[in-house]
């Protein structure tokens, strides 16, 4: 079954963002995982966004959970992770991580859920404001899988 997340058109290339990005080192995905918690880590502790107050608590450990699923599927499902890229726009936070599939991500069928996964969707619309799929920050064939949380007091 197909996820029903936004497909959007890579419109906010000349929107102002406070960002950070790495590329991802290629082999296992335990190093692009703590590569990419890394940065995010930075992200919410610097606050450039959310009014310069440092997120921390459960919604911290939501950004953190979503980025290594996000990292987690890429390199299950899509052949591994490129690059992660976080970026604030006032109170709202961005997170896309860069594949080179162009497949888009898949909920299994219910009867193909159980101890070795299946719920990454369900986990990721449960903890974030929105989430989807855009083409490539970096104009790279394949595509980016985005999730966004909104800080609005």
């Amino acid at each position: 079954m197909d996820v029903s997340v936004q497909d959007e058109q890579r419109n906010d290339m000349n929107v102002s963002y406070e960002a950070a990005s790495r590329r991802l080192p290629d082999g296992h995905p335990h190093g692009a995982i703590r590569h990419s918690r890394d940065l995010v880590k930075g992200m919410l502790e610097s606050a450039p966004g959310n009014r310069g107050r440092a997120v921390t608590g459960d919604r911290a450990h939501d950004v953190m959970l979503v980025v290594s699923e996000l990292v987690t599927n890429a390199y299950l499902h899509a052949g591994g992770a490129v690059e992660v890229w976080i970026g604030w726009q006032g109170d709202d936070l961005r997170v896309e991580v860069e594949d080179s599939s162009p497949r888009h991500p898949r909920e299994p069928e219910d009867s193909l859920k159980g101890e070795g996964g299946g719920f990454g969707c369900q986990l990721i619309e449960a903890l974030t404001d929105g989430w989807g799929v855009c083409a490539t920050r970096t104009g790279r064939t394949g595509k980016a899988v985005y999730a966004r949380f909104s800080f609005e007091d």
